[in-house]
């Protein structure tokens, strides 16, 4: 099976996933990983297959499988809290996005992760979260290097908005002020 390279079969696999084959992916994926059982990527490409033939949990597996084998992949954190969301499993994928932002803190696409998965929490978990010094040192680093970006309304409104419920009414007139930059 090694014949081709891995961008050669992920293409191939893609292409069966595509016509509806997801079996056959499935079976071409499963004996990549006997021969590669410790390539993440391979892992992910699976994680992929299962996903869409509706093995959820398999998924999840797969991907918590890629990122024991590459820790420092937060791509692949992204997709496995990405899974876990999806799953209703809202505080793993909590935890797994913490984990990528320690990681790599200036990733931008991490901390906007981060912040919306927080406002879609519960109270006591936005509570919690928010009180950590991580948050807020994510938080100051976004405001100190992202205000004049006119994209981050929406982080600027999120976080505004947690403040206001957190009833730290000082700290949410700045986010405010940024807002109507």
């Amino acid at each position: 099976m090694a014949m081709f390279s891995y961008e050669e079969w992920k293409n191939i696999v893609n292409n069966l996933l595509i016509q509806g084959n997801a079996e056959e992916a499935l079976y071409i994926v499963e004996q990549l990983i006997s021969q590669l059982p410790n390539d993440a990527s391979i892992r992910v490409l699976l994680a992929k297959v299962y996903w869409l033939l509706g093995h959820h949990q398999d998924s999840i597996k797969s991907l918590q499988q890629a990122v024991n084998l590459e820790p420092d992949n937060i791509e692949y954190m992204f997709y496995l809290a990405r899974s876990l969301l999806k799953t209703g499993e809202k505080l793993q994928a909590l935890i797994t996005i913490s984990s990528a932002i320690t990681i790599k803190p200036t990733d931008l696409d991490a901390g906007l992760y981060y912040i919306f998965m927080i406002t879609h929490q519960n109270f006591e978990i936005i509570k919690y979260i928010w009180s950590k010094p991580e948050t807020e040192s994510l938080v100051s680093f976004f405001v100190d290097t992202h205000a004049n970006n006119p994209l981050n309304y929406n982080l600027f409104s999120h976080i505004s908005l947690i403040e206001i419920v957190l009833g730290r009414f000082d700290r949410a007139e700045i986010f405010f002020c940024l807002l109507l930059k």
